[in-house]
């Protein structure tokens, strides 16, 4: 899911780098919004219709259908792996220099305000319908507690990545960052455990990969894992252990899409490859690999279209969140007015972005400046939070092997 800041982060040398010398990665802003434009298009355009038990049913109300796009879209939930993955890469990286206090300040601001703003505009388009969401519904979303229901399915997914900020931050409290390449290990570890309980039983998966157990740091944990491998490797770590945890992490990671691709594929009137989504899946990864070695090469770039880039890059979660319910019902009302179907969907997908859009450039910094000065007016000016800020300390920011940015484009 698309709950990470890209941050600007060093490209040569092997250790911090002045921020004269850090590159902003726009490939992962491109690739992240890729992944919820999959997820939205796989909900919207496929799920929503294709599947009888879908949530999405009660907002289609059986209005339209896309039975000649499914061969495309089916393969849009692998979006969440991505996002897993980028997850995993970019707090790994943001956290090497951050305190555990500014972690969970930076994490809170990035999570709770556009999650409350969506969150509102989904529970008005339910009650717009007639539907009334269940009371712990709403306050699951607007409090994101993990492993409970919310008032979008897609909200699932940020129980996940809190968990895994938990571990991050667990790290730091215990002055222990250097041991994230343990973390990764133990991600690892852990997923290829649970992906061999589910593979051996499969009602394991009931709990582990589709309910409640599905929060915990085991099975979507190497998704996770070949992330933080990802910036360790980029950062100077190529060491044996860190290399065979990497190559774990993907194979691991690579084998819960096959597992997870039959549910899909075999849609009722359907029956598409189980590789396909496998094969996805390693394409963007290459890609995001490629995205970071060249990042200063990116940079060259006209400095308009890096502007566009990194605003979808902003604008990836705010779309996320609102993709499902707005988006099915929208697409419906449009078609029960006579639009033709395909225009419809690509007209709806069109005004999320650009809902997104205003959202992630305007009202959620907004709301996040308005909640920095009230939190700031409460709390005495320079007091800290005694036991959650360690000794400062030097950290090794993400490298890559690529020549230095052109000047004034370093960072932006």
């Amino acid at each position: 899911m698309p709950l990470v800041d890209v941050k600007c982060m060093a490209t040569s040398g092997g250790a911090a780098m002045t921020s004269s010398e850090r590159v902003y990665f726009y490939g992962v802003d491109l690739i992240r919004f890729a992944a919820a434009l999959m997820v939205a298009f796989f909900h919207i355009s496929f799920s929503a219709w294709a599947f009888p038990d879908s949530g999405g049913q009660r907002y289609r109300q059986g209005v339209y259908s896309f039975p000649d796009m499914a061969r495309v879209t089916w393969i849009g939930w692998i979006g969440v792996e991505i996002f897993f993955v980028i997850s995993g890469l970019v707090i790994a990286n943001s956290a090497a220099r951050a305190s555990p206090s500014r972690f969970v300040r930076s994490r809170a601001l990035r999570l709770y305000p556009a999650a409350w703003i969506c969150a509102s505009l989904t529970i008005l388009t339910q009650l717009a319908i007639g539907q009334f969401p269940r009371v712990s519904r709403v306050l699951a979303s607007y409090t994101l507690m993990p492993g409970v229901s919310y008032v979008d399915g897609q909200y699932w997914t940020l129980g996940v990545e809190i968990v895994f900020y938990g571990c991050v931050w667990a790290l730091l409290w215990l002055s222990s960052y250097n041991r994230i390449n343990m973390l990764a290990i133990a991600l690892t570890l852990g997923g290829l455990a649970s992906l061999v309980i589910v593979v051996l039983n499969p009602r394991a998966a009931q709990f582990l990969a589709e309910g409640h157990g599905r929060i915990l740091p085991l099975y979507y944990a190497p998704l996770f894992a070949l992330g933080i491998v990802i910036r360790q490797l980029f950062a100077g770590d190529r060491s044996v252990l860190m290399i065979a945890a990497g190559v774990t992490a993907f194979a691991t990671s690579v084998a819960e899409v096959i597992r997870r691709a039959p549910q899909y594929a075999n849609a009722p009137g359907f029956s598409f490859s189980v590789a396909v989504p496998a094969l996805v899946f390693v394409a963007v990864v290459g890609f995001l690999i490629l995205s970071l070695r060249y990042a200063s090469t990116i940079h060259r770039l006209p400095p308009s279209v890096l502007a566009v880039v990194k605003a979808l890059g902003l604008a990836t979660y705010p779309l996320y969140l609102l993709h499902f319910a707005i988006g099915v019902t929208g697409l419906r009302l449009l078609v029960q007015a006579r639009l033709e179907p395909h225009t419809a969907l690509m007209l709806v997908i069109g005004l999320l972005i650009a809902a997104a859009l205003l959202i992630a450039s305007w009202i959620e910094p907004a709301l996040r400046r308005f909640i920095i000065k009230g939190v700031g007016q409460l709390v005495r000016p320079g007091r800290r939070l005694q036991g959650l800020v360690p000794a400062a300390r030097p950290a090794v920011d993400i490298v890559a092997s690529v020549e230095q940015p052109a000047a004034g484009r370093s960072c932006m």
